[in-house]
């Protein structure tokens, strides 16, 4: 049977060091920034949305640290830059609530990442499938539980940005 071999725990990058996640946060940021940036006569109304998978790949790749920060900076330049009043932090209790709904959802993909960093690592260490007690003739076929563990992350932030909108409307 072929498995989808998306990610293998030799191919998750170590938790990087202090400075260099502060430099892969900062780049987590700012490449979404710069793409917000680009689009910004055509795309007035979202803020967020481009910082989102940028903060999934930071927390898959390299960890909840890197990804943690790259929310901060998001949150900060996204407001500063892109959120009315422009250049200005957190002018309005409107702004709150939107960068609140951003931190939950962003906490929500890291944790979900961090999930699935975790049972990578413990699904290839050695002597994983071999408890006594527990006779396993074949694991589970890795791809798949990542791609359910991500689909549950991205479902997670939808219903969360759903129930925000829903009840800002009414």
């Amino acid at each position: 049977m072929a498995h989808v071999q998306f990610v293998r725990s030799r191919s998750l990058a170590p938790t990087p060091g202090l400075l260099q996640t502060l430099v892969w946060g900062c780049l987590a940021a700012a490449a979404p920034t710069l793409i917000r940036a680009g689009l910004d006569g055509v795309v007035a109304d979202t803020v967020f949305p481009a910082y989102y998978p940028f903060i999934l790949a930071a927390a898959i790749v390299l960890g909840w640290r890197c990804a943690l920060l790259a929310t901060a900076f998001s949150a900060l330049a996204a407001n500063f830059m892109f959120m009315a009043p422009r250049y200005e932090v957190i002018a309005s209790a409107q702004e709150v609530g939107d960068l609140l709904v951003f931190l939950v959802s962003s906490a929500a993909v890291i944790f979900g990442a961090e999930t699935l960093r975790t049972a990578v690592r413990r699904a290839h260490a050695p002597g994983a499938w071999s408890h006594p007690r527990v006779a396993v003739s074949r694991p589970l076929p890795r791809g798949h539980g990542l791609l359910l563990g991500a689909a549950v992350s991205l479902g997670l932030w939808v219903g969360v940005i759903w129930t925000v909108i829903s009840m800002m409307r009414s």
